[in-house]
């Protein structure tokens, strides 16, 4: 069962000491975010980190660059549109940011991460990896699986394939996931697409937050590792599950990659399942029990 940190939860007072401290800190910030978007929509993208942050300024008093102490690392998206430090309102010296196209975990990434929790334990003490709606490269590791034939546009372009094949398996899982519960049909359905694409977002952030607590959990087992989606039009980190202008609580946070292949098959029934695909695929003939 995926546990989400929710908005009214406490905010802790000062730098996080332990994972979940340091989870509550993001979603709560996160939260603040959503909050002036919703207020004052024109300013999303001047908005800064959020008045309660301790360490907004980028220089140093006293001449001396300060020393590098982030609560947590987030891997990102390149998307122009998904700044972390903004939409989870944190200032400079708090995250330690990795960003490439598809939030995808490649070698120059994943030793990025490394770099940060080997040389930051004292201070580290969570991993996020933030997806977000309408990827452009999860976009297209749909497409190529939908028509295979837009597979050679990317052949002979290694470093472009070697994203989408970072995603493809995603996008796989989620189709089966479609298909088990709307029909062996339901990716030729109108809507499919959508569908496909809103499922392949969270399974390739939850297979790269897997991927890394695997990687980290016997050297740092006190090291938390969570996942999200961002939305573009509420500003809320959260699994696509309700209709637009309807999220519910449960939804909204970061959340704990599943343990094993039946995790993920969980997660992915579990959005398939959700008003939001329900909507997409209402061509289809919906045959959860």
């Amino acid at each position: 069962m995926l546990k989400a940190l929710h908005c009214f939860d406490a905010l802790p007072e000062s730098a996080p000491e332990t994972s979940e401290r340091a989870r509550r800190l993001l979603v709560q910030g996160n939260c603040a975010f959503a909050k002036k978007n919703a207020a004052s929509p024109q300013s999303k993208h001047v908005m800064g980190a959020h008045p309660g942050s301790p360490r907004l300024s980028l220089g140093h008093s006293n001449g001396i660059a300060p020393l590098q102490t982030p609560f947590a690392a987030i891997l990102g998206c390149a998307d122009a549109r998904v700044p972390p430090e903004l939409l989870f309102s944190k200032g400079s010296n708090e995250l330690f940011v990795v960003r490439v196209a598809g939030n995808v975990l490649g070698q120059e990434c994943l030793g990025s991460l490394h770099y940060a929790v080997s040389h930051f334990s004292t201070t580290l003490k969570l991993i996020v990896v933030l997806a977000h709606a309408n990827c452009g490269a999860v976009t297209e590791a749909v497409e190529v699986y939908l028509q295979p034939s837009k597979y050679l546009d990317i052949a002979t372009d290694y470093s472009v394939r070697s994203i989408e094949e970072h995603i493809l398996l995603a996008v796989r899982v989620a189709a089966i996931s479609l298909e088990s519960l709307y029909g062996a049909t339901a990716t030729k359905q109108p809507g499919s697409r959508a569908a496909l694409l809103e499922v392949a977002i969270v399974l390739n952030a939850a297979l790269s937050a897997y991927r890394l607590r695997q990687e980290f959990q016997n050297r740092f087992p006190d090291l938390g590792v969570v996942f999200g989606a961002y939305d573009l039009i509420s500003g809320h980190v959260r699994l696509p599950l309700s209709l637009p202008g309807q999220l519910s609580e449960e939804e909204k946070g970061l959340f704990a990659p599943p343990e094993d292949a039946a995790g993920f098959r969980q997660i992915a029934l579990r959005i398939c399942k959700g008003q939001l695909v329900r909507s997409l695929m209402a061509p289809a003939r919906y045959r959860a029990s």
